[in-house]
This record gives structure tokens, C-alpha cells and sequence, in this order.
């Protein structure tokens, strides 16, 4: 599921406001363009199916 530009748009507004972090707006671009790298990694990384023995564990043992 690739995000939409209008999502990520809100996305960066959102939680650049929850953080207190302004944006230049000459560098806005390349954060939406970042942003939308990291969903198409994302979902390469979501469409490989995962066997049982794959899954997360509950609790972490080192």
C-alpha cells in the first residue's frame, strides 16, 4: 500500500508539529521525497510473506 502524496503531506505536518520541528520550506521537498522512498521500502518489506518461525518473538532474549 503505497502512500498517497496528500497523506504523507499531512504526515510530515503532523508529526513535525507533535515534535515541535519546523521545516524550512526549501527543504520540504526532499523530506516528502524521503518519505516517499521509506513507504516504497516499506512496502517491498510488507509483501514478503513471513513463515511462523519468522515471527517476532513475544519477549526479547539476547
Amino acid at each position: 500500500m503505497t502512500a498517497k502524496p496528500q497523506d504523507l503531506d499531512a504526515y510530515i505536518d503532523q508529526a513535525a508539529a507533535l515534535i515541535d520541528l519546523p521545516i524550512d520550506p526549501a527543504y520540504r521537498e526532499m523530506v516528502l521525497t524521503y518519505f516517499a522512498l521509506s513507504a516504497r521500502m516499506a512496502d517491498v518489506l510488507s509483501a514478503q510473506p513471513l513463515p511462523p518461525s519468522d515471527e517476532p518473538a513475544p519477549v526479547f532474549v539476547p
